[in-house]
C-alpha cells in the first residue's frame, strides 16, 4: 500500500451501506417513473393503432366494395388486380416504416442504467477498484463475470 491510499480513511461500512439503500430507492424511484411512462404511451399509442385500423379497414373495404361495383360490368378484373397492387405498395410502405421507428425509438430504461453505471463507478473508486476497462461496444460486470452488449452497439 502507499502512502496516498495509507492516508485515505476507508469509510464506516455503515455509511456505506446507508448510501447503497439510499441510492437503491433513488434508483428504484426513477426506474418506476420511466417505466410509468413507457405504460402510459403505449397504452395510448395502442388504443390509438387499434382504433385507427378498424376505421382505415372499414374505410378500405367500402372504397374497394365501390370501385368493384362501379367498373364490375367492363374492368372488374384490372380494378381488383388495382387494388390488391394498391393495398400490397401501402403495405410495404409501412411495414418499412414501423421498422425504421422500431429501430429509431429509445432504448427502455436508458437513463437509470446510466446512473447505475455512474454508481457503480463512484463505488469502485470509493473502494480503490481499478475501472474495467471498455471498446463501448460491451461492458464487464465485475459482480457477475457476464458480457454485456451495449444497445447501441450495432448501429
Amino acid at each position: 500500500m502507499s502512502e496516498k491510499d495509507a492516508a485515505r480513511p476507508m469509510p464506516k461500512l455503515s455509511s456505506i451501506v446507508t448510501q447503497l439503500i439510499s441510492g437503491a430507492e433513488t434508483r428504484l424511484e426513477i426506474a418506476s417513473l420511466e417505466a410509468s411512462i413507457a405504460k402510459d404511451n403505449a397504452v395510448k399509442i395502442g388504443v390509438n393503432a387499434v382504433v385507427a385500423i378498424i376505421f382505415g379497414l372499414f374505410a378500405l373495404v367500402f372504397v374497394s366494395v365501390a370501385l368493384l361495383v362501379i367498373f364490375w360490368d367492363e374492368h372488374r378484373v384490372i380494378v381488383a388486380c388495382a387494388l390488391a397492387a394498391f393495398y400490397l405498395i401501402m403495405f410495404c410502405f409501412f411495414l418499412g416504416r414501423v421498422r425504421r421507428l422500431s429501430s429509431e425509438m429509445p432504448f427502455a430504461f436508458e437513463n437509470s442504467r446510466q446512473i447505475m453505471q455512474n454508481d457503480l463507478a463512484a463505488l469502485r473508486k470509493t473502494f480503490g477498484q481499478k475501472e474495467p476497462e471498455t471498446d463501448g461496444a460491451s461492458t464487464v460486470s465485475a459482480a457477475d463475470g457476464l458480457t454485456r452488449e451495449s444497445p447501441n452497439a450495432s448501429k
